[in-house]
């Protein structure tokens, strides 16, 4: 059973795979370009989590012996500092959530990278090639200007709040 199970999985995705594959760049380049808007609402998600997350930690770091000090003559501070867990439950779960976005975010770069290499299948030459993709990039270009604006600000603005609030969080150490 088990074996008929991998096999019929094994024939649905190569058929999936297949039926995927356009020679158009313009296609490609379009569903390219919704994994890509996708890409960034996942880092806005991501950068949303990084804020939250701060909250588990102490207010304070803590300050602790850096092993690479040697002596006053080194570089090295002699102490730093380190973040410690204040909630761990919600410090876990957040990180957890934190993964599974990153998964997703791996997965949708993969599928640009397969539509990207629908150029080979679609050109007999170097020159087909050259042409094709750059009607690709072109494509992917326009759509996400068109469709991602919103989501690549949306990015911005929440890079810039994550860092603000890191540094206003932690910002009680000597």
């Amino acid at each position: 059973m088990k074996t008929k199970l991998q096999l019929l999985s094994f024939f649905f995705t190569l058929l999936f795979m297949v039926g995927c594959g356009s020679d158009d760049p313009k296609k490609n380049a379009e569903k390219a370009g919704e994994c890509a808007c996708k890409m960034y609402d996942l880092q806005d998600q991501l950068l949303r989590l990084q804020r939250d997350l701060l909250k588990t930690y102490k207010k304070k770091p803590r300050k602790v012996k850096n092993p690479d000090y040697d002596g006053p003559d080194n570089y090295e501070p002699e102490y730093t500092w380190e973040k410690e867990v204040d909630d761990w439950d919600e410090h876990v779960r957040l990180q957890l959530e934190a993964e599974s976005l990153r998964e997703e975010h791996a997965e949708l770069e993969k599928n640009i990278a397969e539509y990207q290499m629908q150029a080979y299948e679609a050109s007999d030459n170097q020159d087909d090639y050259d042409e094709w993709i750059e009607k690709f990039e072109e494509a992917i270009k326009d759509y996400e200007e068109d469709n991602c604006e919103d989501s690549e600000e949306d990015l911005e603005k929440d890079a810039e709040k994550y860092i603000d609030e890191m540094n206003d969080y932690f910002d009680d150490i000597e």
